[in-house]
């Protein structure tokens, strides 16, 4: 069904051209970001929307695998990142370092049947000396926002390489899609990392701002906002987590889960630009804590 790759598409192509004039008003860096991450979720959805309605071919699932699977979650945590208050974030980093390197990297990498492989080995070694890189740039420095796009643009790079000489089985690819792709182990380990730690800072990040609002009773709309960013986030986190690790969902579920997660951001987006309720408009506090949504 296209319906529901179709619905997302639009859902996030409007989100990111108004997080984009929310950018060309204010000038964030993180409404920037967060513009290009909506708008690499609105190509990958069109990209699935054009296969579901046609056919799958290369091109289509290189596409959809680079912005959907491969970057866009990554993007989203760098606004989150730049949002916050530089403590929260690099405490946001490390979590999500550490969260991916003890969730899926180390199972991926080490634990298995049989002995580890020479690539194995290689590949653990590098993406060690990547988290310990992150960690301890995220303690030292006082921008992590800043590190963690470093990061995602040499990251993105490698992506489109690794992507480029991605063999295609085009025997099977219109039946299976994306999962007609060969993916090295590397490649498999670069999606992993970046939407897992991705995850953890996007979700995390907007329902501790949540909890900051509403631990001091303001800024209702703008809480209430941030627990459906959250949610939405969650939404999308859990139904790549089942499909890709258990492989419980079908494509359409797939689908059908990346549209209700964007499309529940989206909502909670449009909750934080509402005008502050009277309550919080008469709160004593007049200095707007800075959040991460």
């Amino acid at each position: 069904m296209y319906i529901f790759p179709l619905a997302a598409t639009l859902v996030s192509l409007v989100f990111s051209g108004l997080v984009l004039r929310q950018y060309i008003d204010k000038r964030r860096a993180y409404q920037l970001a967060w513009s290009v991450a909506l708008l690499m979720f609105g190509i990958a959805s069109l990209a699935e929307t054009i296969a579901v309605a046609g056919t799958w071919n290369e091109l289509l699932v290189k596409t959809w695998y680079l912005f959907g699977a491969m970057l866009v979650v990554g993007y989203l945590a760098v606004g989150s990142l730049y949002v916050a208050d530089p403590r929260t974030a690099s405490r946001l980093l490390i979590v999500g370092v550490v969260l991916t390197m003890l969730g899926p990297i180390l199972p991926m990498i080490v634990f298995s049947k049989t002995a580890p492989s020479a690539e194995k080995l290689q590949t653990g070694l590098i993406f060690g000396v990547v988290a310990i890189i992150l960690v301890a740039l995220a303690w030292l420095w006082d921008r992590p926002g800043t590190v963690w796009l470093c990061t995602m643009i040499a990251a993105s790079a490698a992506s489109a390489v690794m992507l480029a000489n991605a063999p295609v089985n085009s025997a099977s690819v219109a039946a299976k899609g994306w999962e007609a792709m060969d993916r090295s182990l590397v490649m498999k380990a670069t999606v992993a990392s970046i939407n897992t730690l991705g995850s953890v800072v996007l979700i995390g990040g907007a329902l501790y701002s949540a909890w900051v609002l509403m631990r001091k009773h303001i800024m209702r709309e703008r809480a209430l906002g941030s627990i459906l960013i959250g949610v939405g986030a969650l939404t999308n986190a859990a139904g790549g987590f089942i499909h890709g690790f258990f492989k419980i969902a079908g494509p359409a579920v797939l689908s059908i889960s990346l549209t209700l997660g964007v499309t529940v951001m989206f909502l909670g987006f449009l909750e934080t630009g509402r005008q502050s309720s009277p309550a919080a408009a008469d709160s004593p506090s007049q200095k707007q804590p800075r959040t991460t949504a």
